[in-house]
């Protein structure tokens, strides 16, 4: 729920870059692109096979003119470039060019699109290793769209060997759906490291953009909304309810697509709400001012105190710290709400 550049310490244009180099620049001997391992090899390979299919051939054309300007574009651009792209690509060829938009929940591709797709092969950059080397870069710990369910590398084993494998990203989740975009496939800023359920269960296919939903490298959640609970003296966690106010103008399609709400009033997340709740219910500045007059010297400051708890609560003390708690957001805010931040 923040922005994933917020988080790290890395320059992300500059991993971009290098993914781009990762994905093309391998060659053979004769000094030309590798049909496999070389995504540069790869669209020329097929650019051959689609010879006597003149829009096919116009595609590929455009993706490997000017030193591969346009492909490098797709690679390494930021998510409003990624807008800008889908626009002109839209514009050159037709929008049923590559996919056929059934509803806002799924899209299917066209012969060629699948194609497309394959070229671009995303599979093939799924199981090397920089998907998790990325991650690393990335440090998170929560799905940013959720900031629920963790977010982690896991290493697979050699069942014949026994030895540990590359580690692998858990999951990755295409902000623009591939069944919609598959020359997006291996776009840097369009791969989102996200749990199961919000990729996978919820996200699916649906038409996600920049002007709908948040990407985490394109905009911070936490800037735009806030948690409240409707009340700060519930006699039991059964009684919270938790709700989410705008503080700027923006639709809650990011709310209602990874079912926020519904699955933040779970009973899990309300009982962490409560304990937090009780436990910091009579730590309000007001009160704890009023403590400290009547027994001088024998208490620390509210400040130094609180900061203690907050964080022994998992509380992040500032936004930089969202992504690092497990529900860091919504503590965050009724922290604030509670007037303890």
């Amino acid at each position: 729920m923040v922005k994933i550049d917020d988080n790290t310490t890395v320059e992300l244009d500059e991993l971009a870059l290098e993914h781009y180099t990762f994905l093309t620049f391998k060659k053979n001997a004769n000094g030309f692109y590798k049909k496999r391992e070389s995504l540069i090899g790869r669209i020329q390979s097929q650019l051959i096979l689609d010879i006597l299919f003149p829009q096919r051939v116009r595609f590929w054309t455009y993706l490997l003119d000017n030193d591969f300007e346009n492909l490098k574009r797709i690679i390494i651009s930021r998510p409003d470039e990624l807008q800008t792209i889908i626009s002109d690509i839209d514009s050159e060829f037709g929008i049923n060019f590559l996919s056929n938009d059934v509803s806002y929940n799924s899209a299917t591709l066209n012969d060629f699109g699948k194609i497309v797709r394959d070229v671009i092969s995303y599979e093939w950059y799924r199981n090397t290793d920089k998907p998790a080397f990325h991650f690393r870069q990335f440090n998170i710990n929560y799905c940013p769209y959720c900031n629920k369910d963790e977010v982690q590398n896991i290493q697979k084993i050699d069942l014949v060997t026994g030895y540990a494998l590359t580690n692998r990203l858990y999951q990755l989740d295409h902000f623009y759906p591939r069944s919609r975009y598959p020359y997006l496939s291996l776009s840097f800023f369009n791969l989102i490291p996200g749990c199961s359920t919000c990729n996978a269960t919820l996200k699916g296919e649906k038409d996600f953009n920049i002007t709908t939903h948040f990407n985490p490298f394109h905009k911070s959640f936490d800037e735009h909304f806030k948690f409240y609970v409707n009340s700060i003296i519930p006699n039991d966690s059964s009684e919270i309810l938790i709700s989410v106010n705008n503080l700027t103008t923006h639709d809650e399609n990011q709310i209602v697509d990874f079912d926020i709400l519904d699955r933040y009033n779970q009973g899990a997340t309300r009982d962490i709400l409560y304990d937090l709740i009780n436990l910091f219910k009579h730590r309000s500045p007001k009160v704890q001012r009023s403590l400290l007059s009547q027994f001088k010297g024998l208490a620390g400051s509210v400040e130094l105190s609180n900061i203690t708890l907050l964080n022994s609560q998992g509380v992040p003390l500032g936004p930089e710290q969202i992504n690092k708690k497990h529900l860091g957001k919504i503590k965050r805010d009724v922290c604030k709400q509670m007037k303890l931040l």
